[in-house]
């Protein structure tokens, strides 16, 4: 995911034929150039792994600092369609996240990451509003097996 984010110029442009010291400047970039980009930037909020759903696999530290929301809206996936919210509140101690997991085809994991801004571990978390013990402090993952639906998830640090 570091990679995507050099081919991104000042200007918001994307950089043409982007490689290890060659950097060519273009107005309209290649629908591949455009298409690699857009690939990776979706994998970070969603991404199909097989049977499992990831929900902000790769999303920046800094996306979910205090009072910070990430949203996405039908996200068109393997699954069916994708709704989520996460919101920060992280000097209180926690993350939450509201989701629609798809039902058309449901997965057989959901993997939610929620990346700390201090990098800090996970303590607990409830799913539904009960305590919830699948989850993986050190790769700050809450594993989701058997839902669809309206699914909220508290990460509580």
């Amino acid at each position: 995911m570091n990679a995507y984010a050099s081919v991104v110029r000042a200007d918001g442009k994307l950089w043409e034929h982007w490689h290890w010291g060659n950097y060519d400047k273009c107005s309209a970039p290649d629908n591949g150039t455009a298409g690699w980009f857009m690939e990776n930037f979706r994998n970070l909020l969603v991404m199909e792994d097989g049977p499992a759903l990831w929900i902000a696999r790769a999303v920046p530290r800094a996306w979910l600092e205090q009072d910070k929301k990430i949203a996405v809206k039908n996200a068109p996936t393997y699954f069916g369609p994708l709704a989520y919210e996460i919101v920060s509140d992280v000097e209180h101690g926690r993350i939450t996240a509201t989701m629609e997991i798809p039902s058309r085809k449901p997965p057989q994991t959901v993997l939610l990451r929620f990346r700390h801004p201090k990098q800090t571990p996970i303590k607990s978390a409830t799913v539904n509003g009960k305590e919830w013990s699948r989850f993986n402090p050190d790769k700050e993952v809450i594993e989701l097996v058997g839902f669809t639906g309206k699914v909220v998830v508290v990460a509580a640090y």
